[in-house]
C-alpha cells in the first residue's frame, strides 16, 4: 500500500510538471507572438517614414532598400535631413552633414 501512495505521488508530480511546462510554453508562445507583431509595427512604421521622406524630399533611389551609401552625395544629404525632421526637433543645427 505504501508503493501505491508512491506511485500516486510521482504520477502527481509529473502531471504536476508537465502542466507547468505545458503553461510556461504557451506563455511564451504568446510573448514572442506579441513581440513578432510589436517588431512588425515597427518595421511598417520605418517603411512609411522612408516612402514620405523620399516623396516628400525627392530623395532618388532605385529602391528603398537601398542602402544610403550607395546614393549621391545630395541624396544622402536628403536622407539624413529627412531623418532628423521626421523627429519633429524644435531646432536643427547641422555641420559637416555627410561626414
Amino acid at each position: 500500500m505504501d508503493v501505491m501512495y508512491v506511485v500516486v505521488a510521482i504520477v502527481a508530480a509529473v502531471i504536476g510538471a508537465a502542466l507547468a511546462l505545458l503553461f510556461a510554453a504557451k506563455s511564451a508562445s504568446g510573448k514572442l507572438t506579441q513581440a513578432k507583431s510589436e517588431a512588425d509595427q515597427v518595421l511598417d512604421g520605418a517603411k512609411k517614414q522612408a516612402e514620405t521622406i523620399k516623396k516628400e524630399l525627392g530623395v532618388v533611389t532605385p529602391d528603398l532598400n537601398t542602402p544610403v551609401s550607395r546614393l549621391s552625395g545630395g541624396n544622402v544629404q536628403k536622407v539624413l535631413v529627412g531623418r532628423e525632421l521626421a523627429a519633429d526637433p524644435i531646432v536643427l543645427m547641422t555641420a559637416y552633414a555627410v561626414r
